[in-house]
């Protein structure tokens, strides 16, 4: 086992991203919370972006174990060799897409068939950490490549999900200042 390593995750939203409304698969949650202080934030949970790599990974052929999940013969990892931590935003907003659902049968608009995606907008940017304990790194980085290349949450297909991920090595004292930011 090599020493504890800490990344700094910097997620930008190359496009507009679906957010997931309780769907699952290949999609990104989104979540809220109203801190003690009042203040509210906005994050991704870590367990979403690390489902989302951890398909990526298993996606390729590539050996996800280490992110502590079943084995060929169904046996659950209780350790996990990566932790993700909620990447938090720093700057963007939130839009609608209304759109217009057809009627297979007729080709044309669908009676009561108006609906609206919430999405996180095209140029937000979050902030996370993530902590590996173990030698993974270049797995890691070869799914977080991975997703940028295949987009997350749903709607890819019609241009939404592209991110840009960028992971920079950084110390554990900088990823607990940021979440006592977060919280102050």
């Amino acid at each position: 086992m090599t020493s504890l390593k800490v990344y700094k995750l910097v997620l930008t939203a190359k496009s507009d991203i679906l957010i997931s409304g309780g769907v699952k698969g290949n999609v990104i949650s989104f979540n809220s919370e109203k801190l003690p202080n009042g203040k509210e934030i906005y994050y991704i949970p870590g367990s979403s972006l690390k489902g989302v790599i951890r398909c990526e990974l298993e996606r390729m052929g590539e050996d996800s174990t280490f992110m502590g999940i079943q084995n060929m013969e169904g046996v659950k990892y209780t350790e996990t060799a990566v932790k993700f931590h909620d990447l938090i935003m720093q700057k963007g907003h939130f839009s609608y897409r209304t759109h217009v659902a057809i009627d297979i049968e007729t080709g044309c608009k669908r009676e009561k068939g108006l609906f609206a995606d919430y999405t996180i907008a095209r140029g937000s940017q979050f902030i996370g950490y993530v902590v590996l304990l173990e030698d993974c790194e270049s797995l890691l980085k070869a799914g977080i490549k991975s997703a940028e290349h295949f987009g997350i949450g749903s709607g890819r297909s019609r241009g939404l999900g592209e991110v840009e991920i960028r992971m920079e090595e950084t110390s554990i004292e900088e990823m607990l200042k940021f979440y006592e930011e977060v919280v102050k």
